[in-house]
């Protein structure tokens, strides 16, 4: 018997049309049935004990394929974080949070698509006039979760000339693409998201908070998708720039408890920083913090769930954390070399071994 096994296992015999049927060998069509595929496949799959994990990341436009149909499954499903703006303007917004909770997924095949971060609002025309990107959508079976919207850009309007009046910073990036508070809208779309074809329950389109209302003042923090902006900002040298909204907790996929079960490789993409900014309450889709042009006060900081640190003159800013939908801080100021945006967005599958 061990020498028919080496004979098929380890030499590769030169005929084919060969098929491993639940009867036996066969050859060609005719012979037996093929073993029919259990759990499923797609993005970066492990396990533990209990559940039964995939993992897919930012590029990622692939399949989550269930071969069989699988009970008791949580999806989560996150956007990607809005960019900051480019100086005393607003933090990107958090992106939506989208969650599929104890759910059966019929056997079939489910198109998944993660989003980007949005980039942060920087360059020509004018340096101080930039607001930052919206995030990208992530998908997964016919639902979209929106990406946050980009923090607004300061309204200064500076052009070397310093007669030139000052006019404040502009409102944050809503959480998950929402409206701002007063003034202009975010760059994004207005809540509600529909749950799409598969029931899911979408967190987002929290207020970024407004600027200051007067003067060269700090610019309004991002909104998160578990809550709003606690902005606004306040005007310059009063008190430092307001912070990013709090991110969305899913218990169901903290971060200490996942991330030492990854692949290395994925460990690698998603870093210590993704572990730490979830963190064991499992939050996404935090915003970012206010820029603030005065060196003793400082930016707004990142709200919960991968938020970035808003920028001053001294000190630049932080993007949002991949993984996490997190929107960046405002840059601070232009003289800063770009942070690297909003954090990507993320989809996860989780259901029982």
């Amino acid at each position: 018997m061990s020498i028919f096994r080496d004979f098929f296992v380890k030499e590769k015999p030169v005929f084919t049309g060969i098929t491993r049927g639940v009867g036996g060998f066969g050859f060609g069509s005719g012979g037996g049935s093929e073993e029919p595929l259990t759990g499923a496949s797609g993005g970066v799959k492990f396990s533990d004990s209990t559940y039964t994990y995939h993992i897919f990341v930012q590029g990622d436009t692939t399949n989550f394929t269930a071969h069989e149909s699988l009970s008791s499954c949580h999806v989560l499903c996150v956007g990607g974080g809005g960019g900051g703006a480019n100086g005393q303007g607003g933090g990107g917004g958090g992106s939506s949070v989208g969650h599929l909770s104890n759910a059966t997924l019929p056997a079939a095949t489910y198109t998944v698509t993660v989003g980007g971060g949005g980039a942060t609002g920087l360059g020509p025309p004018d340096p101080y006039a930039n607001s930052g990107a919206k995030g990208g959508d992530s998908t997964f079976g016919g639902t979209t979760v929106y990406g946050g919207g980009g923090g607004l850009r300061n309204n200064y309007g500076y052009d070397g000339n310093p007669s030139q009046p000052a006019r404040g910073g502009n409102a944050g990036g809503g959480g998950g693409g929402s409206m701002s508070g007063p003034g202009p809208a975010a760059d994004g779309v207005v809540s509600p998201q529909p749950g799409g074809p598969l029931g899911f329950t979408i967190y987002g389109a929290n207020n970024g908070a407004p600027a200051a209302a007067q003067g060269d003042g700090c610019g309004g923090g991002g909104g998160g998708a578990g809550g709003a902006s606690p902005g606004p900002g306040a005007p310059r040298n009063s008190s430092s720039a307001s912070a990013g909204g709090i991110g969305k907790a899913i218990s169901q996929f903290p971060g200490p408890g996942i991330y030492p079960l990854m692949p290395s490789p994925l460990q690698s993409t998603l870093g210590t920083a993704w572990r730490d900014a979830v963190g064991p309450e499992g939050r996404y889709g935090g915003g970012g913090g206010g820029g603030d042009d005065n060196t003793t006060n400082g930016g707004g900081t990142g709200g919960p769930g991968g938020g970035g640190h808003g920028g001053d003159s001294n000190t630049s800013s932080d993007p949002g954390i991949d993984g996490t939908g997190g929107g960046a801080g405002d840059l601070g100021s232009p003289s800063f070399a770009a942070n690297t945006g909003g954090g990507d967005g993320i989809v996860i599958v989780r259901y029982p071994v």
